[in-house]
């Protein structure tokens, strides 16, 4: 009896070595096909540090384009901007077809057209407004001859003069519109990748109960209709110009309440950081002015 029980102990440890051997074996030939995959994948005998990486669930460390501005910084040999100009333009005419200009914000258009060219023979950037906002703040810098062109109104002569110029020379700007005055298809129909449309007002661009510019006057729910309104048609609120420039606490309260971040007004200056954001500064263009006070106006 014991020798029979003796006899299959014996056996099982037979078995159980058996198993272990044939276990290794396999084992053994998957790390084998594993380093055959990576040698033949590399192409030189070595394992991929891609593979590696992944392996280690690491991403591709592969570069990043460089954005506009970088490149911009990079032409520029990294030169900062101290301020910046953001230039104010009403309406134009064309005296080639005997039209003239009723006072100083009317700019005949091949002056127009001369400053249009000099922006764009001399590689001069166009911020968007967050840029703006974010220069002001202090939490970025712009590249050297960084400029931002504004067209107030949305006259007719905009239109038909200083829109087919600013395509012409890729001019990026920004005209600020009384919405009340525009239907939601036409400002879709001209926005494009260098033109946008923002706020100046629904309608607020006439005189109010004291003769200055409505806003100072009207009362809160007039305000706060007005400027939804309008807001909602442009589908922006990163930029409100003044009606008239006229300004005041209850403005100021209205534009923050309404989301606005940033805000032009027509006293003179150019933009640095630090300044209000909803109190910028413009530089107005007249009409008559040489090129060369153009250029003094934009360096």
């Amino acid at each position: 009896m014991s020798h029979e029980r003796e006899e299959g102990n014996q056996k099982k440890k037979v078995m159980i070595g058996r198993m272990t051997v044939i276990l290794v074996l396999v084992l053994t030939i998957l790390v084998i096909g594993i380093v055959i995959k990576n040698i033949s994948s590399n192409g030189n005998g070595k394992i991929d540090s891609n593979t590696q990486a992944k392996n280690n669930g690491e991403e591709d460390d592969e570069p990043k384009e460089m954005s506009e501005i970088e490149k911009v910084f990079l032409d520029r040999n990294g030169e900062k901007l101290e301020s910046l100009p953001i230039l104010m333009y009403h309406f134009f005419y064309d005296a080639n077809a005997g039209e003239t200009g009723r006072n100083s914000n009317w700019m005949e258009i091949s002056d127009f057209e001369e400053q249009m060219k000099y922006l764009s023979e001399n590689n001069y950037y166009y911020p968007s407004w967050d840029e703006v906002f974010r220069f002001v703040n202090g939490d970025m810098d712009l590249p050297s001859k960084s400029i931002v062109v504004t067209i107030d109104d949305g006259s007719e002569s905009f239109f038909r003069l200083a829109i087919p110029i600013l395509e012409k020379y890729n001019v990026s700007a920004t005209s600020f519109i009384v919405t009340s005055w525009f239907t939601t298809e036409i400002i879709n129909e001209h926005t494009s990748d260098i033109l946008i449309f923002r706020s100046h007002s629904h309608d607020m661009h006439r005189p109010g109960s004291d003769g200055q510019g409505a806003f100072l006057t009207m009362t809160y729910d007039e305000a706060y209709n007005d400027l939804e309104t309008s807001k909602n048609m442009v589908g922006s609120s990163d930029i409100f110009c003044y009606p008239f420039g006229h300004t005041n606490d209850f403005t100021f309260q209205m534009l923050t309440e309404t989301g606005y971040k940033l805000a032009v007004t027509t006293k003179p200056g150019r933009v640095s950081p630090g300044q209000e954001p909803l109190l910028l500064t413009r530089v107005r263009m007249s009409q008559g002015e040489p090129l060369s006070r153009f250029i003094e106006k934009v360096k």
